[in-house]
């Protein structure tokens, strides 16, 4: 069994260079074929609710998304972003 641990990311739009290493860290770990990606939080630098998230949110997020089709995904909130929502997590199948 292969498990990969994230945390304190703080992924933004101020840090285009970041979301796309991450993207790419996604990709990556679909070839391998991975079987758990835990998240432990301050995966965004910040979250003010999910009727306003920025474009790098959405774009990790819909990643995260496609990825929880190859693996189990699970997203512990942290400090910066513990306002992201049960549906939201659930969107990305948050286990």
């Amino acid at each position: 069994m292969t498990v990969v641990f994230i945390s304190d990311l703080h992924l933004d739009d101020s840090r285009p260079a970041a979301t796309r290493h991450f993207l790419k860290l996604l990709d990556e770990l679909k070839l391998n074929k991975i079987d758990k990606l835990y998240i432990l939080g301050d995966f965004l630098e910040y979250w003010v609710g999910d009727d306003d998230p920025s474009s790098c949110a959405k774009e990790c997020f819909e990643a995260l998304k496609n990825a929880a089709d190859v693996f189990d995904v699970y997203y512990m909130h942290g400090n910066r972003d513990f306002l992201i929502s049960e549906s939201l997590r659930k969107n990305i199948k948050s286990v």
